[in-house]
């Protein structure tokens, strides 16, 4: 279901909590907060949920804590920290995460490590840095890795060279 950039407010959302099959949900720039995503706890079949540039914080986890089939996840530009991070291993079917446009820490990063399925990973826009690169290098599964539009130079790269599986990125 695409409802891409379509303001939805808590009644909308509560209807959606009746689609118990749905296996993906786009709600990217839909204005979505906290109090109106808890209306979605009811959809556990959810696979893919795409949730980029809303008003989400660390309470939404709550309700993502019972997606066990969720395999792909966009939470870019929302109010989501790296300390909230510790919440994803959660998420152990992950195979595709996107945090863009926010913070990093090194305990963050350390946090994803711990997604063994985790095959793409998208911190494009973030403030990654060279010296945190080498917390992404635990990714063992990793295949694709997107850092576009962050603070990488040529001499942090060395540290992309040690995650074996890696075969893109973006710079």
């Amino acid at each position: 279901l695409d409802l891409f950039s379509l303001e939805i407010d808590g009644p909308g959302l509560q209807f959606l909590s009746e689609l118990k099959n749905l296996r993906i949900l786009n709600l990217d720039y839909a204005n979505i907060d906290d109090a109106g995503f808890g209306h979605l706890s009811e959809l556990t079949n959810l696979e893919e949920l795409y949730l980029e540039s809303n008003e989400l914080t660390v309470a939404s986890f709550k309700t993502l804590s019972n997606k066990q089939k969720l395999r792909r996840l966009s939470l870019g530009m929302n109010n989501i920290k790296p300390d909230d991070w510790q919440h994803f291993p959660n998420l152990a079917a992950l195979e595709f995460l996107a945090i863009t446009g926010g913070e990093t820490t090194a305990e963050g990063l350390e946090n994803l490590a711990k997604l063994e399925n985790l095959q793409e990973l998208d911190l494009a826009a973030s403030d990654i840095t060279d010296d945190k690169l080498v917390h992404l290098q635990a990714l063992s599964n990793i295949k694709t890795l997107s850092l576009e539009n962050s603070q990488i130079s040529n001499a942090g790269l060395h540290h992309l060279y040690e995650m074996d599986g890696l075969t893109s990125v973006s710079l």
